[in-house]
């Protein structure tokens, strides 16, 4: 049985320099493939090169959130801000890239290790996942994530998931089963934060993925999960993007390692039993 090495990538965001130095530090580590579970636009400003760039190295892509918003047709908003704001990245892309984004699939899905491994971005059910965490959230929420979902290709719960859409690297167990988030490549974050308290900072802002270890066959075997951090130029990134509309809460994030909508991540954690305000 021929043993497989595969980088699971997330969130790439329009952040070239980042995925610059995860594909750099994939080849590194001979990785025999690249799945990428999506949002490779929006957040930043050079989307068209990072679609260029997933499209030449990967070998699976499935659909983000931000993929979906802002690859819709312009007609198709009632929200005229909306519609701008989409306006806005489309121009940062060209027609190819607008189409593929909008025929990404959904999920994939495949043994490793005797293992139903299957993937998506942020949950079984939808591109969007923003009542909870994950993370932070519950038993019963958790289980959820390993249920069937749009374009499983099997009907059983999965022993592994990979997921992406929260931008922070996790492993849980649970039922014998594993939930993984590889992080994010171009928008790393980190939401519990308290000046007092905070590490620093570079341990959150580095390009993140994962690697996964084990054998192409439906027979029970090794199975090992790597995640990975590299430093990239963020400096780089951001003298790169000084022309972007949202240059300002670009910069924030990619220093800070913080949500720009504070307000928002405070209502989803209060939803998880975590007040932002008191930790």
């Amino acid at each position: 049985m021929k043993t497989i090495r595969t980088a699971v990538i997330a969130d790439i965001h329009g952040n070239l320099n980042a995925l610059n130095a995860c594909l750099a530090d994939i080849r590194k580590e001979q990785c025999d493939r690249i799945i990428c579970l999506g949002d490779i636009i929006a957040k930043g400003f050079r989307n068209h090169e990072c679609c260029e760039l997933i499209r030449e190295n990967c070998d699976i892509v499935i659909q983000g959130n931000c993929d979906e918003f802002f690859s819709r047709d312009l007609s198709s908003f009632d929200n005229e801000r909306e519609k701008q704001l989409c306006e806005a990245y489309q121009k940062t892309m060209d027609e190819e890239d607008i189409a593929w984004l909008s025929r990404l699939p959904f999920s994939y899905e495949c043994m490793i290790s005797g293992r139903l491994v299957r993937m998506f971005h942020a949950g079984p059910d939808s591109v969007n996942n923003y009542e909870t965490n994950t993370l932070y959230a519950s038993v019963d929420e958790k289980y959820s994530m390993f249920a069937p979902c749009a374009g499983s290709e099997s009907d059983q719960y999965a022993d592994a998931v990979f997921f992406g859409h929260v931008h922070m690297q996790m492993l849980n167990r649970l039922y014998n089963r594993i939930l993984v988030c590889p992080g994010s490549v171009g928008n790393p974050l980190d939401f519990i934060r308290n000046d007092t308290k905070d590490g620093d900072e570079r341990n959150t802002c580095n390009a993140q993925y994962v690697i996964i270890t084990g054998t192409d066959s439906d027979e029970y075997g090794p199975f090992h999960t790597d995640f990975r951090q590299v430093p990239y130029d963020i400096a780089g990134e951001l003298r790169a993007s000084e022309e972007f509309f949202e240059y300002d809460d670009l910069a924030y994030e990619l220093k800070t390692g913080k949500y720009r909508r504070y307000e928002k991540i405070r209502k989803v954690l209060l939803k998880d039993g975590i007040d932002l305000d008191l930790v």
